[in-house]
């Protein structure tokens, strides 16, 4: 799942300890929830792009020179600081940023593959954006959150995309 050596390390042993486990035994992990539609590039709807060259066409983002797709989160709201994880699918040798709640930028890719990032959404917006600087595609693109779960007066947070690492 850590792929790219995009994420921090030693993240996922202090989050993931003792998820996806009931009474010593594994549980079957849910797959995490896509906050966004249209993650797989059929259409354009809901995205908007911008720059010299970017399109949606054929089931991919793509962009030969500059060209950016921003979407409105759609199924959630990003809390500014809170830790997200965005997976997609990178096709060329171009440059790819990928910028989650408008002002932090959680990677930038250069080579070819699928990737899981994980950051922390910034505070301008409601927003992932996938900038592309030279000639690349992206596709399959999934931004999932954290859960949080009330017990009395406690509040949890399971970050559901650490789950990998347990065990």
């Amino acid at each position: 799942m850590f792929r790219g050596g995009l994420h921090a390390p030693g993240m996922a042993r202090q989050f993931g300890r003792g998820v996806g486990r009931v009474n010593g035994s594994r549980s079957a992990p849910a797959a995490p929830t896509n906050l966004i539609n249209n993650g797989t590039m059929d259409s354009a709807s809901g995205w908007t792009l911008t720059g010299t060259d970017p399109s949606i066409s054929g089931g991919v983002f793509s962009a030969t020179t500059d060209g950016t797709a921003t979407r409105t989160i759609d199924n959630g709201t990003l809390v500014p600081g809170s830790w997200y994880g965005v997976t997609l699918t990178v096709t060329g040798a171009g440059s790819v940023s990928i910028t989650l709640g408008g002002t932090n930028t959680l990677a930038t890719i250069a080579t070819p593959g699928t990737f899981t990032i994980y950051g922390q959404a910034g505070a301008g917006g409601n927003t992932i954006a996938i900038n592309i600087t030279s000639a690349a595609t992206i596709d399959n693109v999934i931004v999932s959150g954290p859960k949080t779960v009330t017990y009395g007066s406690i509040i949890l947070t399971i970050d559901p995309f650490f789950r990998s690492e347990v065990g």
